[in-house]
């Protein structure tokens, strides 16, 4: 079946790495078969590592009998490793650039980290060293990618500085409306005032966030080009816009799992409540990776939701979200992008067929 010009488009779009695969397949469409596939492969990589992360928690934490459990950079890394994994199983297809080289070694030395943690017990501080290193040599190797090859691969930072300043400044008033929120929903539950009148602890803090974002991005694009740039538009043109963002909202909610429970703890009631916001705060992100023209802005915004909380002085009774009415804030807030035309627009499944003209 030869595909029309629109579905063409779509398939550059949906795909930045589509034509690799023409190339590799010496001009044949990659079918619903291997989509299928690098789905199946990225699922299997990244639960069979998680699981391997659970045993490692469990011996740290009921044979060591450690506090707990704190090597949790290695799977914020986890769902990239897993595209290059399903795309190299898939297709055959290896990734040769220096970026994804480098990026392999450094998920292969923290995991070795990881595991040796467990035996000889570490501060958390080398993890974070790690970290600033993998970030900063990270630029240099895609410094020393040409702009073509970037753009292949998604990773194109040929981007105005205009549009990240524009949906970083929307997702900080949405975060500042669901923090004023969550502490009105505090008040309700604990009869604390001052949860009403939390300050900010210094804005001048935000001047800090740029050379934190640059030691630090590695972790966040590790987590969002898996997320936005590969699973969400492969699970999109298999099953529609609305289903891939309640697909793509529960595989986040089980990768969440390990650090859920083993590093910050969290009771069920608590994890329940979490769920829900994960999946709400997904469809925000999907709303994020169709309205976008690079997954730099999704990674910014990754950034800036593990960061912002930051800004405000908690006091032990602030930011539970345990109660219905703050999970429900939350979810209208961030849920409300549902009925966005952005997405509203994208109801039915791409045409799985497609052929070059």
């Amino acid at each position: 079946m030869v595909s029309s010009p629109d579905q063409i488009l779509l398939s550059n779009q949906y795909f930045p790495w589509y034509t690799e695969f023409i190339e590799l397949e010496g001009g044949n469409i990659m079918t619903d078969k291997k989509e299928k596939s690098m789905i199946q492969y990225f699922l299997l990589f990244m639960f069979s590592f998680e699981i391997l992360f659970i045993f490692l928690g469990i011996l740290y934490n009921q044979v060591f009998h450690l506090k707990k459990f704190s090597e949790g950079y290695i799977l914020m890394l986890l769902p990239t490793m897993s595209t290059l994994f399903a795309k190299q199983r898939a297709s055959s297809q290896n990734e040769s650039n220096k970026f994804f080289k480098f990026y392999k070694i450094c998920f292969a030395g923290m995991t070795i980290y990881t595991v040796i943690s467990v035996v000889i017990p570490s501060s958390a501080v080398i993890s974070q060293i790690l970290m600033i290193a993998e970030s900063l040599c990270s630029i240099y190797f895609l410094q020393s990618i040409g702009e073509n090859t970037l753009a292949n691969i998604g990773l194109s930072y040929n981007v105005s500085f205009k549009e990240v300043l524009k949906y970083a400044l929307l997702y900080i008033a949405i975060f500042i409306l669901m923090v004023r929120v969550e502490f009105v929903c505090d008040y309700l539950k604990t009869g604390d005032v001052a949860q009403l009148k939390v300050p900010l602890a210094d804005v001048k803090q935000l001047v800090g966030f740029v050379p934190l974002f640059i030691i630090t991005f590695i972790v966040f694009l590790g987590e969002e080009y898996g997320w936005g740039y590969f699973m969400f538009p492969l699970l999109e043109k298999e099953y529609g816009v609305y289903k891939a963002i309640f697909f793509l909202g529960t595989i986040e909610v089980l990768f969440h799992l390990p650090i859920d429970y083993m590093i910050t703890k969290l009771p069920i009631t608590f994890f329940i409540g979490r769920s829900v916001m994960l999946i709400s705060h997904t469809i925000f992100m999907c709303w994020i990776y169709k309205r976008t023209s690079t997954i730099w802005i999704a990674v910014v915004i990754h950034f800036l939701n593990n960061n912002l909380l930051g800004l405000w002085k908690l006091t032990e009774n602030s930011f539970t979200f345990s109660t219905p009415l703050a999970v429900i804030c939350y979810v209208v807030i961030f849920g409300s992008f549902i009925f966005s035309k952005t997405l509203k627009n994208q109801r039915k499944p791409v045409a799985k067929e497609f052929s070059v003209l």
